[in-house]
């Protein structure tokens, strides 16, 4: 999920919905995602003016927020059946997570490589230079430069996490079976917002406005007052 010019736009298995706020009136702007294909869907990110779709069968495909149309297509690891992606805001930096071999695959300008820091990773800093997700061990979460380096222990999650999204200067939205929390990455303060186990998240440009959907797609929004001072 995203926002693009005061809209929300959501990435489902074989299509991409814009929901108008308020109102919530929905519009999809790009269908068959599928077609093509010879397994179901499993993940997607937005990034710049970038969709990133995976499959089953280990098939990557980048579409334009623009036009709604394929931009490239890659054929991943036959042993990557189970993925996370992300996509970095500038949309140049793309990792993908096999979560069967817990292994991230870093794509930069199109060239693959390993972070080996972590072993799941679902969201880029607005910088792209460092990436949040779960190192090796469960109910943590922690992020690290993309280069590598020192792990930056962020939160005890105790559950999984979905979805997270840097926004601001310091705030970090996090997702996870225990719903939506918010952490300050400068005082170090947490602040839950709501026990929506939430799928996807978006913050508007401004970062007035934060969103979580669940699987049910129930959207849930709140205001800058309530996730930051």
């Amino acid at each position: 999920m995203t926002v693009l010019n005061g809209k929300l736009y959501l990435a489902c298995a074989d299509e991409v919905v814009e929901v108008t706020v308020p109102g919530l009136a929905r519009r999809t702007v790009l269908s068959n995602v599928l077609k093509g294909t010879t397994s179901l869907f499993r993940q997607a990110a937005f990034g710049a003016d970038k969709l990133v779709y995976t499959h089953n069968d280990g098939t990557m495909e980048v579409y334009s927020t623009k036009t709604w149309t394929m931009l490239s297509s890659y054929k991943l690891q036959r042993d990557t059946f189970a993925q996370d992606v992300a996509v970095s805001p500038n949309g140049k930096r793309i990792t993908v997570t096999n979560d069967d071999a817990k292994i991230v695959h870093l794509f930069v300008d199109g060239h693959q490589q390993t972070l080996k820091e972590l072993r799941e990773v679902i969201a880029f800093s607005s910088d792209g230079a460092r990436v949040f997700g779960s190192p090796p061990g469960y109910f943590r979460a922690a992020d690290v430069a993309v280069t590598g380096g020192a792990l930056r222990e962020i939160m005890e999650t105790g559950s999984w996490l979905t979805a997270a999204i840097y926004f601001g200067k310091d705030l970090l939205a996090v997702a996870g079976s225990d719903g939506i929390s918010v952490k300050n990455l400068a005082t170090g303060e947490l602040q839950k917002l709501i026990g929506m186990t939430a799928e996807t998240l978006a913050v508007s440009p401004d970062g007035n406005l934060i969103c979580g959907a669940d699987r049910g797609d129930n959207i849930a929004c709140f205001g800058r007052g309530v996730i930051a001072p």
